[in-house]
């Protein structure tokens, strides 16, 4: 019994036997020396090794600022994409895109070199103040003198050279940045 609606006149497809299928005809045969290909797959691999090795030679010295531009690349691409397809000027989606990674980068950079330097000058300042004598540090170096000696170390001429060097910084950077504020002396 048929379904309704099926034509009962056309046929069931059947595939073509496998003798009528067009076949590609089969690549033709490579003749290689057996002894030649080991000796040509040992060179070009040591040759690829060799180069992987130059290419880390070469990358070294600038591995980090690769490291970071990459990393830079791939982060800044989706803004690149949108400004290039709402603008339609690839220059100048690609000069905006490097602006402001610059102007991050270099901000980033200041606000972390002033951290560190003026944070450093306030550090130097207090362990300047330590130094005095009736300080907590030079107390320390005076507790631990016995010791000191047998390495050939006076902790007395230990301190007065940290302190010649934190009074020698503060004579030249005295308040470094401008803006930050002037250190201020501990009372204990």
């Amino acid at each position: 019994m048929t379904p309704p609606g099926a034509d009962e006149a056309s046929p069931p497809e059947t595939p073509p036997p496998p003798c009528e299928i067009n076949h590609p005809p089969p690549p033709p045969a490579v003749v290689v020396p057996v002894g030649s290909s080991r000796i040509e797959q040992n060179a070009l691999g040591i040759c690829a090794l060799l180069a992987a090795l130059a290419i880390i030679w070469v990358a070294r010295p600038v591995g980090i600022g690769i490291l970071l531009g990459t990393l830079t690349a791939f982060t800044v691409q989706p803004l690149y994409r949108r400004l290039q397809g709402r603008w339609q000027r690839p220059v100048l989606a690609a000069l905006v895109c490097v602006g402001a990674t610059t102007l991050t980068m270099g901000l980033g950079l200041f606000g972390f070199g002033s951290l560190l330097i003026g944070r450093g000058m306030s550090r130097a300042h207090d362990l300047g103040t330590a130094l005095q004598p009736g300080g907590s540090v030079r107390h320390l170096l005076e507790r631990v003198g016995r010791w000191m000696a047998h390495l050939g170390l006076a902790p007395q001429r230990l301190a007065e050279q940290l302190g010649d060097a934190v009074t020698g910084s503060r004579a030249v950077w005295p308040t470094w940045p401008p803006w930050w504020p002037a250190p201020r002396s501990r009372s204990c």
